[in-house]
């Protein structure tokens, strides 16, 4: 009885791996198939090009947005050079005040140079 099954499974086995003869009806299910692929890429090519419009009309009016808002560079520029201008420059010789103290630090006596860090 145990020699019987195992032939019964092997022979299964071998029939199941045998592939199919090409037919008409296969022919037609690849056809098929593809077809219904075909369709579900365009759709989803159409969906894409209408989500890439939709951003590029978001992205279009992030941009008009920021020029509404935006600071003309050289206004910018010219408060920061006049603020510039009213701080002593750092290679003069000139002492410099404490904007903490409002004092003019004294003159160190070692051979190190004192930094002072303005925070």
């Amino acid at each position: 009885m145990h020699n019987s099954l195992k032939r019964v499974n092997i022979s299964r086995r071998k029939i199941a791996s045998i592939p199919r003869q090409a037919s008409e009806a296969q022919a037609y299910l690849t056809m098929y198939q593809n077809f219904v692929k075909k369709e579900h890429l365009e759709k989803e090519l159409k969906n894409l090009e209408k989500r890439y419009n939709e951003i590029k009309e978001h992205i279009a009016l992030l941009n008009e947005e920021i020029k509404k808002h935006q600071i003309s560079p050289k206004s910018e520029l010219s408060n920061e050079l006049d603020e510039l201008s009213n701080e002593p420059s750092e290679l003069s010789n000139e002492p410099k005040i404490n904007k903490l103290t409002n004092k003019i630090p004294a003159p160190s006596k070692s051979k190190f140079t004192t930094i002072t860090l303005g925070y």
